[in-house]
């Protein structure tokens, strides 16, 4: 028998519906925007959208020129790689902001390809380079950069013919003293083999000024890879092959008269040879690296005496103190040379180096490694004065390349810029406000270890944080949208982890720490989490795997806030239940958790299912045919009209997606929307979002592609479900707003998740010890102790609350915090006090504190804060209710129903034991009061367990008429369960009667 309290039906109405949204709605888009990774936008309901964020990222990768400073303060360089078309761009980058800018974004047919050294600065004030592939001939360009009006121009390209202008120029340009810009070419000119070329700035050619001779080139070697450097009246420059031993040479060439003369042949073994960077002046010696040779093989510096015409190698380079350098040297304020080597010293990193002309002293002066950095390739400018600033190749939060800089007082490396670096990029999921007014997101790819990141955004002045950078440790592919729990954000990655099959974290909003409490793996609830949490009203959590587990086509689990651990609810089977659910599981006024799966079932185009979180029933209750629509994504949405409203992504009637809705009551589906029937074209396509309904009954969603226009890159939609009305109100187009929005709007004015925390203490009569001050708890070690609450099933009323559920290692914990049994916690309306207004089953320790289902955390009820009367109540003891209403918040609020000092309803609510107060333990009948004689008295059930044969039988397991709590029903001898009854009612008056005090 079960006595049920009338329910506060205004509030079971707040948690079975949504309530209308305010706008302005918030969303974000995967691509596009400034840096092309994503952007965070509001739009409100009559079309007003804003740019709230875009995504960061420094665009390019690989830099190997020097940077330059020009006059208007801002240092200008090149990538090798990157950019939009993954060729290189050229950058400024601000040194007094850190402000980083792509300038040009080099591309492979018009502009040229890989530009490797850095530009120059004409007289003319604008910058010039190379590009070493790539334009008309693939074989390089010439470009101008003007400063003022921010305009690149190609201004000629390498063709590679006898008669043409050279190809593959490698080396960096020089401005000569007389304005002249000089180069070199690899290969083309009149033999093939290279050539020095002239470029009057502006000009739209170059004049070859020299043609190195075909191979074997002996007297004067050829194929340059370097550029020139002017002294006096000559200019230097080395080649990479020929000469008499094979390995290039240094030369000069008088321009005057364009008259070159070999000077020196690099030799095949000990000495330095292959140099890749140009000379550098100092006192009318002439000093310059070379990339290998030497003693040990790693490259040397060396010198070239001009007056003397001498060669000496200087220092012989190693893997201890750096080797390869690919550099020039710059000489700095302080008199000494510095260059960088592109290996060796601290895990073969490189080192940023000084060296004394005066004493030929070398000494790394900075480890690369130490600053996360690799491979630098370039020089370094000083700018200003003892401050050297160069790149790196490799290496930095990006993993490719950065900008460093290098004060040389105090010895102190710095990284200004790393490449390729985003604060998160590729946000697939949607924007979730927390409890503190901030919106919280996950961005897929992007941070410092290019795995993604969690971000926040203050709504009131968008204020971006990034707040953590996921790693392989933490997980990597972040996705799906956040939930809370008592303080604490949930979120999965679908890959990382310790069996790299992704995680389930945990992220403290006050502390900003972020824990991994799963790592999922292909056994038991299977790997590769496919969508995000969802918090059902029994305060559990719901997602779903993409693979593994029983079927190995992932699964839908279930777990407890703050736990280790997950259950294994369903495995999905392609054929019956469908798989790959791109969508979170929702809750509905019944309820049931609804979801979808985007493949499989009967018509293998994905399903509808349904799951009962008391009785763990999983049902599926409809398969897409295709025709009517198929693949279904996004989260469902339950509408005023009380309809479950998604989004199909393919098929239907026009081959691109739609709009369904399921009834609840009547199980019906229906088609409410296709997308582009023909001669329709502009509508979006490709809809994969959660819908939203506004304050104006509509529903709004995005598409991840099509919407009107050339550049059409998804669209932001409104639908009317009574007149199915469908209209665009804005496409998405790339840079200027975004592009690819994968899932949905969230409110601003979205109901902050409200709740209050109970930290409430009772003791129960069964199991209570007086002389310890604790209870027993005997029962947790039953293999029938119950993993799901158990009032439901024995017709206790249930408001929000019903099917929690514990994870087995819960019970595992001894001491004063084991587990004794459930309780079930009831809120009551404070002005009647017989009406429920939320339920939710807990943890009862042995030392009286009720606990969450992690055994662990303050209780946590989902309502919003003010005054309850708070009832405890128990399968077989009495409940008892606070006499008053008591005022509950976010923070704890201490209830200790054991002292006798916190009033109760009724009277002798409480049995008093010692000096404690307890829960009447007796009631095996389940009703509202303790008999030992007469109907339906509390004995009999005992007398029944056993056997009513054979009453000094025992019972072993966890059963109702165990009223001591001990594991075991017994009807005579000690420790019986009969007579705690019989006291209760009275030893001289067995026919009293003990009614429980609850209104």
């Amino acid at each position: 028998m079960s006595f049920r309290a009338p329910v506060l039906l205004s509030t079971l109405v707040l948690f079975a519906y949504p309530l209308l949204a305010q706008g302005p709605y918030w969303g974000m888009t995967s691509s596009g925007g400034s840096f092309g990774v994503g952007t965070i936008y509001t739009i409100t309901e009559s079309n007003v959208f804003t740019t709230k964020h875009n995504f960061l990222r420094f665009d390019g990768s690989t830099p190997k020129g020097d940077v330059v400073k020009a006059s208007n303060g801002l240092y200008y360089g090149v990538t090798e790689v990157g950019g939009t078309g993954g060729v290189g761009v050229l950058f400024s980058f601000n040194p007094s902001n850190g402000t980083y800018t792509v300038l040009h974004n080099f591309n492979s047919s018009t502009t040229g390809a890989q530009p490797l050294r850095g530009p120059v600065i004409a007289n003319n004030g604008r910058l010039y380079g190379t590009c070493s592939s790539g334009g008309a001939n693939n074989v390089g360009t010439l470009w101008e950069y003007n400063i003022g009006t921010s305009t690149l121009t190609k201004k000629f390209d390498f063709d590679g013919l006898t008669t043409g202008k050279g190809s593959t120029p490698r080396g960096r340009l020089m401005v000569h003293s007389n304005g002249t810009i000089y180069g070199t070419t690899q290969l083309g000119g009149l033999n093939g083999a290279g050539c020095i070329f002239s470029y009057t700035a502006g000009g739209v050619s170059n004049t070859k000024v020299y043609n190195f001779p075909a191979l074997p080139a002996i007297t004067t070697g050829n194929r340059p890879l370097t550029g020139l450097a002017q002294s006096g009246s000559l200019l230097y420059g080395f080649t990479a092959n020929g000469g008499a031993n094979g390995h290039g040479s240094i030369f000069s060439f008088n321009t005057s008269g364009n008259v070159f003369t070999n000077l020196y042949n690099f030799l095949a073994t000990g000495a330095g040879r292959a140099p890749l960077s140009e000379f550098t002046a100092v006192s009318g010696v002439l000093y310059a690296t070379a990339s290998a040779g030497g003693s040990s093989s790693g490259g040397t510096i060396f010198s070239w005496d001009i007056s003397g015409a001498a060669h000496a190698d200087l220092v012989h380079l190693n893997n201890s103190i750096g080797y390869a350098p690919f550099s020039r040297l710059f000489a700095a304020s302080d008199g000494q040379l510095y260059g960088t080597t592109s290996a060796g010293g601290t895990s073969n990193a490189g080192v940023l180096f000084s060296f004394n002309t005066g004493t030929n002293t070398y000494t790394p002066v900075l480890q690369m490694a130490s600053l996360g950095l690799s491979a630098p390739w370039s020089s370094v400018i000083e700018d200003p004065s003892g401050t050297l600033v160069g790149m790196a190749s490799d290496g930095g939060t990006g993993n490719e390349g950065a900008l460093f800089k290098y004060t040389i007082s105090g010895s102190v490396g710095t990284v200004l810029l790393p490449f390729s670096y985003a604060n998160g990029a590729n946000p697939h999921g949607r924007l979730f406000k927390a409890s503190n007014g901030l919106f919280y997101g996950l961005a897929s790819a992007g941070g410092e270890f290019s795995s993604g990141t969690l971000f926040s955004i203050d709504p009131t002045n968008s204020n971006f944080i990034t707040r953590v950078h996921f790693d392989n440790g933490k997980g990597t592919i972040p996705l799906g949208s956040l939930v809370e729990d008592n303080g604490k954000l949930y979120g999965v990655c679908s890959a990382g982890g310790t069996a790299n099959g992704g995680t389930l974290f945990e992220y403290n909003i006050s502390s900003n720490i972020l824990t991994v409490k799963v790592n999922f793996a292909s056994t038991l609830v299977g790997n590769a989490p496919v969508n995000g949490l969802f918090k059902a009203t029994n305060g559990l959590m719901y997602g779903a795997t993409g693979s593994g587990a029983g079927n190995a086509q992932g699964s839908l689990y279930e777990y407890v806030p703050g736990g280790t651990t997950l259950t294994k609810r369903k495995d999905f089977l392609l054929a019956t239940t469908g798989k790959q659910p791109l969508g979170d599981v929702m809750q509905a006024s019944d309820g049931l958790l609804y979801g979808t799966t985007s493949l499989g079932g009967a018509e293998n185009y994905g399903t509808i299912f349904s799951f009962d979180p008391g009785s763990n029933t999983f049902t599926t209750i409809y398969n897409f045919n295709g025709l009517e629509g198929g693949t279904p994504g996004g989260e469902l949405l339950q509408a005023t009209n009380g309809k479950l409203y998604g989004v199909f992504r393919e098929e239907g009637q026009g081959f691109s997606g739609g709009i369904y809705s399921w009834d609840i009551g009547t199980a019906t589906y229906t088609e409410e929307f296709d997308l582009n029937i023909a001669p329709v074209t502009d509508q979006g396509s490709l809809p994969q979002s959660s819908l939203l309904q506004g304050s104006d009954g509509m529903l709004y969603g995005t598409t991840t592609q099509g919407g009107s226009g050339g550049n059409a890159s998804g669209a932001i939609f409104r639908f009317d479900p009574t007149s199915l009305a469908y209209s665009v109100l804005l496409t998405f187009t790339g840079a200027s707003n975004g592009a690819l929005p994968y899932d949905g709007l969230v409110p601003e004015s979205a109901v902050i998740p409200q709740s209050v925390r109970l930290a409430a203490k009772v003791f129960l009569e069964g199991p209570f010890v007086s002389g310890t001050g604790l209870m027993n708890a005997n029962l947790r070690s039953l293999p029938s102790f119950p993993l799901t609450e158990p009032f439901s099933a024995l017709g206790f009323t249930q408001v929000g609350g019903g099917g929690e559920t514990i994870a087995p290692s819960v019970l595992a914990t001894s001491g004063n915090n084991a587990v004794v049994d459930w309780v079930l916690v009831e809120l009551r309306n404070a002005a009647t006090p017989a009406t429920l207004v939320r339920t939710q089953a807990a943890l009862l320790q042995s030392d009286g504190d009720i606990v969450g289902l992690d055994n662990n955390s303050t209780l946590t009820l989902p309502v919003p804060a003010g005054t309850y009367h708070v009832a405890i109540r128990h399968r077989n003891h009495l409940g008892v209710m606070t006499g008053t209403a008591v005022a509950l918040s976010s923070s704890p609020t201490s209830l200790d129903l054991t002292t006798g000092l916190v009033g109760t309803y009724g009277t002798n609510a409480l049995k008093t034991v010692g000096a404690y107060r307890v829960l009447r333990t007796g009631n095996s009948f389940r009703n509202t009061n303790i008999k030992y004689t007469g109907s339906q008295n509390d004995r009999d059930p005992i007398l029944i367990r056993v056997g009513s044969i054979t009453p000094n039988n025992t019972a072993n397991g966890y059963f109702q008429e165990d009223v001591n709590l001990n594991g075991q029903v017994k009807y005579t001898g000690s420790a019986n369960d009969r007579d705690p009854i019989l006291l209760n009612v009275g030893s001289i008056a067995p026919n009293n009667t003990v009614t429980e005090q609850l209104p």
